[in-house]
């Protein structure tokens, strides 16, 4: 969604994909503690919670600035 342009963003659009963000990075930190901080996944899993977030918040900001 990071192509679309803002004016084609409403604020339900990103209240909707906020909730499924939040959705993803709750069942990726269960996962996280499922299999335990120490594993070697677990890494990998914490970086694609901060990318997932990350993604959003550009995606947020160009849609509440544009």
């Amino acid at each position: 969604m990071l192509d679309v342009p803002p004016s084609m963003l409403t604020a339900g659009d990103l209240k909707a994909v906020g909730a499924g963000v939040e959705r993803v990075v709750e069942c990726v930190e269960a996962e996280i503690e499922r299999i335990g901080a120490s594993s070697g996944a677990a890494p990998a899993l914490a970086q694609a919670v901060y990318v997932i977030r990350a993604r959003y918040e550009e995606l947020y900001r160009r849609g509440a600035t544009g």
